[in-house]
């Protein structure tokens, strides 16, 4: 019953409450104070090809609400992993999302279960409805730059390496 609870709050509220990732304003635009990006706790995690990135961790609600969101870029062999209570359906929504993205679903195991290649970002001026969503279950979900997944052969079913402190 609380799987279904998160998920209708979740597919119902997304747009408002605006769980999404983002990586930074436009060219030209300025991010204001408030929307700085905070300092994050990072991990490495291996993929199953040997290749060590650098992730991200959002744990709480409020650093999985703000993502990459507002963010200009992703260096080379850097993600964000999203970690959440239990597993479950979830949707991300690329609202103030301004770089492409591969999304990862992955399940209490570690292993991928669904696969999102080059989620496109979103603009400031794009309405709402045409915001990219991605929906799946899982209980972690690993943002990349746009075109990893592909590079490095990730596919449904392959473990990932990482320890949550």
């Amino acid at each position: 019953m609380n799987q279904i609870k998160l998920f209708l709050l979740l597919f119902f509220l997304t747009p408002f409450a605006e769980l999404r990732v983002s990586s930074g304003p436009p060219e030209g635009s300025s991010v204001p104070a408030p929307f700085a990006a905070p300092v994050l706790s990072t991990i490495p995690l291996r993929l199953p090809d040997g290749t060590l990135f650098k992730v991200e961790l959002a744990q709480t609600p409020e650093e999985r609400t703000r993502g990459l969101m507002f963010r200009k870029s992703l260096m080379p062999r850097t993600g964000m992993l999203f970690v959440f209570p239990e597993e479950g359906p979830l949707v991300f929504w690329m609202k103030n999302t301004w770089i492409d993205l591969d999304i990862l679903f992955l399940n209490k195991k570690k292993k991928i279960q669904r696969i999102f290649p080059r989620v496109p970002r979103s603009y400031p001026e794009l309405p709402e409805e045409k915001v990219a969503k991605v929906l799946s279950r899982g209980s972690y979900v690993l943002e990349l730059p746009s075109g990893t997944a592909f590079r490095h052969g990730l596919r449904k079913e392959q473990t990932l390496s990482f320890k949550i402190p």
